[in-house]
């Protein structure tokens, strides 16, 4: 996710199925951990970037676990490119901060 240049996710959801499915292998990770694991990093990336938390929209899921799931793959992208801009930082940084305190 630290490439902000482009879209990893394209429009196919089948694309966006795919990345999650091979992180949640790497990870050996459940559907409803994911979910977890997502919304963790969430905060990460928004403290991270020392962004309003307030302002910041916590994303709805649906209760289809694997459309949220995708939903969220999209929003977090969104979220990475908006820290790394909103507070001028390269994306390694966003990256590496948000990592530190998504394992803290």
């Amino acid at each position: 996710m630290s490439d902000v240049s482009g879209s990893l996710i394209s429009s196919d959801d089948l694309t966006g199925l795919m990345y999650l499915s091979a992180w949640m292998n790497l990870a050996g990770a459940e559907l409803a951990d994911t979910l977890d694991a997502m919304l963790r990093l969430r905060t990460a990336i928004v403290r991270a970037a020392e962004m309003d938390e307030r302002t910041e929209p916590v994303p709805l899921l649906p209760g289809d676990p694997k459309v949220a799931a995708l939903n969220l793959v999209r929003y977090l992208e969104d979220l990475f490119r908006r820290a790394s801009v909103s507070r001028d930082l390269r994306p390694e940084e966003v990256a590496g901060r948000a990592l530190e305190l998504f394992s803290a």
